[in-house]
């Protein structure tokens, strides 16, 4: 167990893929707590750069009911992050390490608002295990193949999820990453922070990676890109890392990690899901 400002440790990519299991929705919020839902909620059936871009004009739009899900599960800590259990998040890697050394570890926040009497209105955690593939590092600013994170609370006894809920984590098939929906919702530092801002679009796949033109932001890294599935429910079918162009440039998509076998089963394998 080991503090935000502690230190930390890397391990490998397991060698063993762990059973693809996904959630049922019942077993998403804790037993006899269902969250409410958002109004606004909408159910709709490299060499790269870390940077990421507002495209064509900001399409982005902030989400005030941040304590209603889906929004309560999106985690600020100074980059994004996504509760994808009742004690788990995903993030991007380069939010806790550069590829050489460990950053200065944050405290993760769900659901935050700094507009709201309450800001913090699930807590913030700051004792936490983070595990990250041995082969991002690379000492030259991380591999982006290898460009994602588990953060697990459960070894202190801490269980953001229960109250902020979590979304499923899902090895989309291609046609859903480009058939499906996507949104992207974090924490852009272009925008009033602590708030939960983000947009929808669609996406393409290259790779390992999904490729979109949702408009995003420093900040945004390590979102979840998610979608929705027949059951109603959001799955992260990705993790936001940046663009593939300069900043302005309205040509290149922003980009993510897609949740392939061996992202999902490294998550199983870290974490207490």
């Amino acid at each position: 167990m080991v503090y935000h400002n502690g230190h930390e440790y890397t391990v490998e990519r397991p060698l063993d893929l762990a059973a693809r299991i996904r959630k049922p929705a019942a077993a998403r919020t804790q037993a006899g707590s269902p969250l409410a839902r958002s109004a606004t909620e909408k159910l709709a059936a490299r060499d790269a750069k870390p940077l990421s871009g507002v495209i064509n004009g900001d399409n982005r739009a902030v989400r005030r009911d941040n304590t209603a899900y889906p929004w309560s599960t999106v985690v600020y800590s100074g980059c994004s992050a996504t509760m994808i259990g009742p004690s788990t998040l995903l993030t991007a890697a380069h939010c806790v390490h550069n590829g050489t050394d460990w950053l200065s570890l944050p405290l993760f926040s769900p659901g935050v608002d700094c507009d709201d009497p309450q800001p913090y209105p699930f807590g913030q955690f700051g004792t936490y295990t983070v595990t990250i593939p041995a082969a991002y590092v690379n000492r030259n600013g991380g591999d982006s193949r290898f460009d994602y994170a588990v953060v697990e609370f459960s070894g202190a006894g801490s269980f953001p999820g229960r109250t902020a809920g979590w979304k499923g984590i899902w090895v989309a098939p291609d046609e859903i990453v480009t058939g499906n929906t996507l949104s992207i919702y974090g924490h852009p530092s272009d925008k009033k922070q602590p708030q939960i801002w983000g947009a929808d679009g669609t996406g393409s796949v290259s790779g390992d990676f999904i490729e979109t033109k949702i408009d995003a932001w420093y900040g945004e890294s390590g979102s979840g890109i998610y979608t929705y599935d027949t059951d109603g429910w959001p799955y992260v079918i990705g993790v936001l890392l940046g663009g593939l162009g300069t900043i302005g440039n309205d040509a290149d998509p922003n980009f993510g990690r897609r949740i392939t076998q061996d992202v999902f089963s490294f998550v199983v394998e870290y974490s207490a899901l």
